[in-house]
């Protein structure tokens, strides 16, 4: 009876076996696969982690798209700066464009580059009404932006601990703990006493 047990909990469990083998050495290292540097695809972010990308905010000047999202300013899909609070001027001033950011102003070429001035603009400048934007731009944006968020090192830890699938893979992961623990005492038992017989 104790061996058929057995072998049934060792039928049962071996992909799981298997799963937290697998997982367990590529968390030992990370190094060597590259966990750490490596990111999964937005896709698989939004469908296991249920996390939305930015909304982004803009307007168009001087057929150039400035875009907000998640405190960073965009020309087009060019990312210029992060951690800002509002952009209250734009200004062309030759094939530059003046940005009012906060209590600076940047210089910023077609190619992005930047040059920080502290100077108030002069002349002409537009006071930027920001609408919800949904473009090319607005779509590369959310992509790079999702692109670096999940690590394969956390997915393979919330593999390893099933909280991948939430409260429900916390569970069974626990189960599965408990399925191999007894693996491991009927596996025992039944050889303590084929040897004890012998």
């Amino acid at each position: 009876m104790l061996f058929k047990i057995h072998r049934i909990l060792g039928v049962s469990l071996i992909f799981f076996i298997l799963l937290l083998s697998i997982t367990g050495l590529a968390l030992q290292h990370p190094d060597y696969f590259e966990t750490r540097k490596k990111f999964v695809g937005p896709s698989m972010v939004k469908f296991f982690y249920d996390i939305k990308p930015c909304e982004i905010y803009g307007f168009e000047f001087e057929e150039q798209w400035i875009l907000t999202c998640n405190n960073k300013v965009f020309i087009n899909d060019i990312k210029i700066l992060s951690n800002f609070n509002e952009i209250h001027s734009v200004q062309k001033v030759g094939d530059d464009y003046k940005i009012g950011i906060d209590k600076f102003v940047l210089t910023i070429s077609d190619e992005g580059e930047i040059t920080k001035s502290f100077n108030k603009i002069t002349g002409e400048k537009t006071s930027p009404v920001f609408s919800k934007v949904d473009n090319t731009y607005s779509k590369l944006i959310e992509y790079d932006e999702l692109a670096k968020v999940i690590s394969y090192e956390r997915i393979i830890v919330d593999m390893h601990t099933g909280r991948i699938f939430g409260v429900a893979g916390i569970s069974l992961i626990d189960i599965i703990s408990i399925g191999i623990i007894l693996l491991s005492i009927t596996g025992f038992i039944t050889w303590l006493k084929r040897k004890l017989i012998h």
